[in-house]
C-alpha cells in the first residue's frame, strides 16, 4: 500500500513544503517500544501547525485518532520570549519543565537547557541551534544562537518560540507528585 512518507515525498517533489504528522500506539506496552523521536516529530509538526509552516500536512489514518491536546493548552505552552521582556529567569525554567524540556548541566541535543547564573541556555526542539539568553535581574538582554561545541555565542536574534518538547503537559508539583504516588 501506499504509506504516508511516500505521499509526503510526493508533494515535496512538487515543490510544496509538506509536514508528517506521525501515528502513535496508545497503550503503555507500544510507549516503551516507540522512539522518542515519533513524539518530538508530532510536537514539532502541531507547531508547524499553530505557526502555519507548510503548506500540506500528510499523516495516516491511525494519527487522528490518537490525543492531541486542545490548540489554547498547545498555544500557552509555546514559550515566546525576546529581547527586553521583563520575565523572571526561574519562571522560565519552570515553563521549560512543564513543556518537557530536560535540565542539564551544558546541552548537547535538542529538548535541553541549562543555567548558570544569570544565563539560560535552551535548545528548542523546532530549532537547529540552542539559543543563550542573557538577563539582566528580571529583563532580557541578549538572545544569541550558540555552538554547542565552543559554547560561543554567534548571531544575535531579537525573538524565539520555543516549541513545547511534548504534547502531554505537567506542572513541577504534578510530577513531584506522579513520582511520589510511583515510588
Amino acid at each position: 500500500g501506499v504509506t504516508a512518507n511516500f505521499v509526503k515525498e510526493q508533494f515535496e517533489l512538487m515543490g510544496m513544503k509538506t509536514s508528517l504528522f506521525p501515528a502513535v500506539q496508545d497503550s503503555f506496552l507500544y510507549k516503551r517500544a516507540q522512539s522518542n523521536e515519533i513524539y518530538v516529530n508530532r510536537t514539532k509538526t502541531l507547531f508547524d501547525i499553530l505557526c502555519k509552516n507548510f503548506e500540506v500536512v500528510v499523516a495516516p489514518i491511525e494519527a487522528l485518532f490518537s490525543f492531541l491536546p486542545s490548540i489554547k493548552d498547545f498555544s500557552s505552552h509555546v514559550l515566546k520570549l525576546q529581547e527586553g521582556q521583563n520575565i523572571a529567569i526561574e519562571e522560565i525554567e519552570s515553563k521549560l519543565v512543564e513543556a518537557g524540556y530536560k535540565k542539564e548541566e551544558l546541552i548537547s541535543e535538542n529538548g535541553q537547557f541549562s543555567r548558570r547564573g544569570e544565563v539560560l541556555d535552551v535548545f528548542p526542539i523546532n530549532e537547529k541551534h540552542p539559543f543563550r539568553i542573557d538577563f539582566f535581574d528580571t529583563e532580557i538582554e541578549t538572545i544569541k544562537v550558540f555552538d554547542v561545541v565552543t559554547q560561543k555565542g554567534t548571531k544575535e536574534v531579537k525573538n524565539i518560540k520555543i516549541c513545547p518538547y511534548s504534547d502531554l503537559f505537567l506542572t513541577e508539583n504534578e510530577i513531584a507528585h506522579l513520582i511520589t504516588q510511583v515510588n
